[in-house]
Formats: structure tokens, C-alpha cells, sequence
């Protein structure tokens, strides 16, 4: 297949993939990633951070991507201890070198098609520090989220209140990510960096263009519901600093739900501690 020609003007990308233990499921992962970089028309880069794996991915990734890796193509930095995916994302971010970032889930698929699209939409977003695309579900391919609506701005105000329409693939300036990085101790928690970098830079951009299969089926997904209670003592930080930092701008009905969600992460929070005699 013919490489596109490079876009006027187009951005240098790096995409990102932490990983931990999913030695089965990331070559298609990296598999899209190369054919999305391919269909881009700029330049770009993937960086897979490895954190802490025990099931032998790194060397899977260093056997069957060797030509990439020896090229340049492809790198990989190793974490010595596991530190979650906000902690991997950040380590990625360190090692980068492209002006916008975008984190790819180790089990997710890009889709190339929406590469020079995607790259245009940046292109004209410059000044924005965070531009949200769509995604489907990878098992059925229904879109995640309401309809897809216009390119729309999203300030700090309807961020908080309203949040993304649904599930997003977030491409971050890479000098707003590097003021306002992920809190790496929540293991998660990314709103509220994205919060931050909103109020610092100005408003974010919510693009309908589709870019990523969101796979929802592995029992290990974080989003999933045993996920979420293991890791119930982060959300519940997380959901009181956010309540903490911005319970001023909040609607009424956004704030109960931000409490709800601090009781409900709370209690089995105290379940897991009581558990371990905590």
C-alpha cells in the first residue's frame, strides 16, 4: 500500500501504548497503530511502555517487532515496578517527542482510515490543548456516547459538568500534558488533568470522528465492574479532590453525583480495608 503524502503542516504524533500483562493481545493493538501512522501523512511515532509485565510481553514485543525497534520505528521502555496506567502514560509521555500525544490502550484497535482526518482536525485545533474523538465498541461496533453531533468546544464549566459524550480518545498537547500530567497515585483519575489543562490553556475540542475500537469484553478493563472496585480507594480520592478543586463551578446536580460517587467508592474502599485487617 502507498504511503499518503505528507499533510501541509501536519503535526509530529506520538502514540503511546502502556501495557501490563497483555502479551496476547497487543500485536493486533500495535498492528493498527502501524497502519494509522502509515495513513497520518506526518510524522510520528509509537512508543509502547511496559509496566512491569510478568508474562513475558516485552520479549514478545522485542521478537516479533524486531525490524521496527532496530529501526527506530518502534521503542520500548520498561517500568521496574508496576505503576498502573496513569504512571505508565506518563512514562511514555517523558520518552516522547511529538507535539501531540495520544495514549492507545494495549487491547484497543485504531482505525487508519480516520488517520488524515484525525491530523486535520489537529491541524485546525492547534491552539487547543486537548481534542477528544469518538470510539465504538470493538465486540459490535456501536458507537459509544450520544449521536455524533458538529465539532463542538468544550469549556471548563461544561467539562465538569457534562464530560465528554462518552467514551473518548483524547490527543493532548504535549506542553500542556508536561504542566499537567496524570496523577500517577490514582492509577486512573484523568479528568483531572484534562480539568487543569482546560482552565490553563482554554477550551478543549470534541471532534465526531470515529478513531478507535474500544474493546469492552476483557475481564481485566479497568472501566469494568470489578475493575472499578478494585480500585474503589483511588476513585474515591480521585472524586474528592475533583469535588475539592472545582465544587464552585459545579451544577447542583453534577455535585450530588460527584458525592454519590465518593460514598459509593468509599464504602467498598472500607470493604477491601477491612479485608486486609486495614
Amino acid at each position: 500500500m502507498k504511503r499518503p503524502q505528507t499533510a501541509s503542516g501536519a503535526p509530529f504524533i506520538s502514540l503511546i501504548v502502556p501495557v501490563h500483562n497483555r502479551r496476547s493481545l497487543l500485536c493486533p493493538t500495535l498492528k493498527s497503530i502501524r497502519e494509522f501512522r502509515r495513513w497520518t501523512g506526518c510524522r510520528s511515532e509509537c512508543i509502547v511502555v511496559d509496566d512491569a509485565s510478568t508474562d513475558g510481553t516485552p520479549e514478545a514485543v522485542a521478537a516479533r517487532w524486531a525490524e521496527e525497534i532496530a529501526s527506530g520505528d518502534l521503542r520500548v521502555v520498561k517500568t521496574r515496578v508496576n505503576l498502573g496506567a496513569s504512571g505508565a502514560k506518563n512514562v511514555g509521555a517523558a520518552h516522547a517527542r511529538g507535539r501531540w500525544l495520544l495514549f492507545v490502550d494495549s487491547d484497543d484497535l485504531l482505525i487508519p482510515r480516520a488517520a488524515r482526518a484525525l491530523v486535520r482536525t489537529l491541524v485546525r485545533q492547534d491552539a487547543s490543548p486537548v481534542v477528544f474523538f469518538r470510539c465504538r465498541v470493538l465486540e459490535t461496533g456501536d458507537l459509544i456516547g450520544p449521536p455524533p453531533g458538529r465539532d463542538s468546544s468544550l469549556d471548563l464549566r461544561s467539562f465538569l459538568n457534562r464530560g465528554t459524550p462518552g467514551e473518548c480518545l483524547p490527543a493532548l498537547q504535549a506542553r500542556a500534558f508536561g504542566r499537567f500530567p496524570y496523577m500517577a497515585a490514582l492509577r486512573g483519575g484523568e479528568g483531572l488533568a484534562y480539568a487543569a489543562m482546560i482552565a490553563a490553556f482554554g477550551p478543549a475540542w470534541v471532534s465526531p470522528l470515529v478513531v478507535r475500537r474500544y474493546r469492552t469484553a476483557n475481564a481485566d478493563r479497568l472501566s469494568r465492574r470489578m475493575g472499578l472496585r478494585g480500585r474503589a480507594c483511588a476513585l474515591a480520592r480521585y472524586h474528592g479532590i475533583f469535588l475539592k478543586r472545582y465544587h464552585g463551578r459545579l451544577m447542583p446536580g453534577a455535585a450530588a453525583m460527584v458525592v454519590l460517587k465518593i460514598l459509593y467508592h468509599g464504602y467498598f474502599c472500607g470493604i477491601w480495608r477491612l479485608g486486609r485487617g486495614r
